[in-house]
């Protein structure tokens, strides 16, 4: 097993992020950030490794369509609804995750 894409059996193409440089130069922290192109076809065994890594938040990119077709497995975790396909999107989605995160550091200290 890869330490960066675990061998999990129904979620496809789930990955850390952790590593990848950034636009400004940075890299990814390890251990914060996943990716999956799935989640509606995980096994038990695949959910109890994903619920391991402490993952609160999982920002689905799917359409409403795919999201009722194949609905996701991760009960448990808040789950951010922004179906993809433009910037304005994708910028509404990071600054959501950013204020959220940002609560949750404020609200540790």
């Amino acid at each position: 097993m890869n330490s960066r894409i675990p061998n999990l059996v129904g979620a496809l193409n789930f990955r850390d992020v952790g590593g990848y440089p950034t636009i400004d130069g940075r890299r990814v922290k390890w251990n914060q950030l996943y990716r999956s192109g799935t989640t509606h076809a995980m096994t038990d065994e695949d959910l109890q490794y994903v619920f391991a890594r402490g993952i609160r938040y999982a920002c689905d990119l799917r359409s409403n369509s795919e999201r009722h077709h194949q609905p996701g497995r991760l009960s448990g975790i808040a789950n951010i609804e922004r179906p993809a396909g433009g910037r304005r999107v994708s910028r509404v989605t990071i600054e959501l995750l950013r204020r959220r995160s940002h609560g949750e550091a404020a609200a540790r200290q």
